[in-house]
């Protein structure tokens, strides 16, 4: 993902999604790749099906149809995020929503938006979550924060 290989990125995240279903963010991450990779709608089928074991008022479903609207250029989720992004208490998960968020934006090319969520999904500090190396890479390779 940090070289920017996301066939390669997006296999290896579907092949530990594989390995352990239950989480979530690993099929979050290789949809992202999948997006990358290809195009837009690469990944619906697969978004589908994973949005559908969540439970329908989990966060990780909400997330998993952000990402399955844009698969097909509807982006009727944005607000569903942003409304529980601004609610969410919990540090942590705040601040992987930031970071889905931001790559939402990214994909979508909304750039001034994505850093913003980057920027945010680094403040909140979170080292022990999966996704702070990304956000690192991904905001050194953008230049948007010095470090």
């Amino acid at each position: 993902m940090r070289a920017g290989a996301w066939a390669e990125a997006t296999d290896a995240f579907m092949e530990t999604y594989n390995l352990l279903p239950d989480e979530w963010s690993y099929g979050i991450l290789a949809a992202i790749c999948w997006i990358k990779a290809a195009d837009l709608t690469a990944p619906r089928q697969f978004l589908n099906q994973t949005m559908n074991k969540q439970k329908r008022d989990s966060i990780e479903y909400y997330l998993y149809r952000l990402f399955f609207d844009l698969s097909g250029r509807v982006y009727a989720g944005e607000n569903d995020m942003l409304f529980r992004v601004d609610r969410e208490t919990n540090p942590e998960t705040k601040a992987r929503l930031l970071f889905y968020l931001a790559n939402y934006y990214d994909i979508r090319g909304n750039q001034n938006l994505a850093n913003r969520y980057f920027i945010q999904s680094r403040e909140l500090n979170q080292r022990a979550m999966p996704e702070w190396r990304l956000n690192e890479w991904i905001i050194e390779a953008r230049g948007i924060m010095p470090y």
